[in-house]
């Protein structure tokens, strides 16, 4: 088994790793300078490619065939349910779904997307959505070092690989950043990636961050999977520096109920090997452990960075065909030979059948061009067919969404002062800031009694100072 290269990098460090299979052979980490890379934008793009050629030159190490895993800071990702499509529409509806639905132009984004298992009659599709401002200056840095990237991947999806199980929950936590995943049948989506507003910050107040980002993520998995709601008995998964703050851990096993269970991916005898340090590199190194989702193996690398790469096929076909067109030569020569003693003979019944051959021949044709024609005809009318009910479909959700917001604009009373609406599905989520909490209450009253919504919840209200309540109004479809 030959051995893989990988890299990670995120805001604090460059992580490198050479494995065979899952066993290690070579790593080596270097910390970045502060500001060096700031939500994965890069900055000095030379410095970094310097930082880069170096580590690599200093390990020893092969340039090419990389594969490198990136922080999911300021990277989006979204599961995308769309009603049932021919696979020729699919790849604009994404990018109509993704332009409703992104808070960034996608102008200014690397989309890539897989399908997923969906109900019938749907399609979904989880999409992964990289910036350019944050890919090509990184990218560029790589090939400053004369470095060749062969794919791409973010952090979460890079370490969902390392969990065997379909259903679970995933928390890693760097210093300056930390993940919260919910696997699903095989999909890890919800991800949520969070930078800590300081690197100051003690582990008192990072666990008040980890704990709230964690409620936040299955409360909104739940929220969008009334059917299916987190299986309390899953096993929730520590990665980073979480694995060492025990009571940090037992504090998350009391509030959600879940088993604790490090993500232990190696075993060594090296005692400087860090196995959770190197978690994603790990990843990274491996074949997802499951076949039902093809997620987790999904190439993030934009087209036009990738390596041109030479199929064999092609590369057998060419002697191959110099083989045959020689042979064809030399049975030229010998028939031509052999029929010398006759041509002269066959002339006249070798125009007569060359001229019906040619007539069969254009028969053939016009009637092939006949038949393409009709299937190209089918093909369009179930398009246009198709097209007409997803955009109906479409036009439908926007009215009732519409007449949604104006219900709750329309009704928010004047001691509510609204901070954020989120949509997803058949749910709609109000957050809200008050100095009277009767007036929240009273507020999912009256939303409810429009008729648009079959229950409305206040699934969160609490004390934010001395006076005011934040508030979260969830109204379910």
């Amino acid at each position: 088994m030959s051995n893989k290269t990988t890299i990670y990098i995120d805001d604090t460090s460059i992580r490198l790793l050479v494995t065979n299979g899952i066993i290690p052979k070579t790593w080596a980490s270097v910390s970045l300078e502060q500001g060096l890379i700031e939500g994965l934008i890069v900055n000095d793009t030379a410095k970094v490619g310097d930082v880069l050629a170096q580590l690599v030159k200093k390990n020893k190490l092969p340039s090419r065939n990389i594969s490198l895993g990136i922080s999911a800071v300021n990277c989006l990702t979204r599961q995308l349910t769309m009603p049932a499509m021919p696979k020729n529409m699919l790849a604009e509806a994404v990018i109509h779904e993704a332009k409703r639905l992104l808070p960034i132009p996608l102008e200014e984004l690397y989309l890539s997307w897989q399908i997923v298992p969906s109900a019938a009659g749907k399609t979904a599709v989880v999409l992964v959505a990289l910036r350019r401002a944050s890919i090509d200056p990184l990218l560029q840095a790589f090939k400053l070092a004369k470095l060749k990237v062969q794919n791409l991947t973010i952090k979460p999806l890079a370490m969902a690989r390392l969990i065997k199980e379909k259903n679970a929950l995933m928390v890693d936590v760097q210093s300056s950043e930390f993940d919260v995943v919910i696997i699903s049948d095989d999909i890890p989506q919800p991800i949520r990636s969070v930078s800590f507003p300081s690197a100051e910050l003690n582990w008192q107040e990072k666990s008040k961050i980890i704990i709230d980002e964690i409620d936040r993520t299955i409360k909104f998995y739940n929220t969008n999977n009334p059917g299916k709601p987190l299986d309390p008995s899953i096993v929730m998964y520590t990665g980073g520096e979480l694995v060492e703050q025990s009571k940090l851990c037992s504090q998350l096993s009391e509030q959600f109920g879940f088993k604790i269970q490090p993500l232990l991916v190696t075993e060594t005898q090296d005692t400087d090997f860090q196995p959770d340090y190197y978690a994603v590199n790990l990843g990274l190194a491996v074949k997802p452990q499951t076949s039902i989702s093809e997620i987790n193996r999904l190439n993030l690398l934009p087209e036009m960075y990738r390596p041109n790469q030479i199929k064999w096929s092609r590369a057998l076909a060419i002697p191959g065909i110099a083989i045959f067109a020689g042979a064809i030569v030399v049975l030229a020569f010998m028939v031509n030979g052999a029929s010398l003693n006759i041509i002269s003979t066959r002339n006249q019944l070798n125009a007569a059948n060359q001229t019906l051959q040619e007539k069969q021949i254009e028969k053939q044709k016009l009637n092939k061009d006949i038949k393409d024609l009709q299937a190209k005809l089918t093909a369009l009318t179930t398009s246009q067919n198709g097209y007409k009910i997803f955009v109906d479909t479409l036009t439908k959700q926007a009215e009732l969404t519409n007449q949604d917001l104006q219900a709750i604009f329309t009704n928010l009373p004047k001691t509510v002062i609204f901070s954020k609406l989120s949509i997803d599905n058949r749910t709609l989520e109000v957050d809200g800031n008050t100095l009277d909490e009767t007036a929240v209450l009273d507020y999912a009253k009256v939303l409810e009694k429009t008729g648009y919504f079959t229950q409305t919840v206040v699934s969160d209200i609490k004390l934010k100072d001395d006076t005011t309540h934040a508030s979260v109004i969830t109204l379910y479809k």
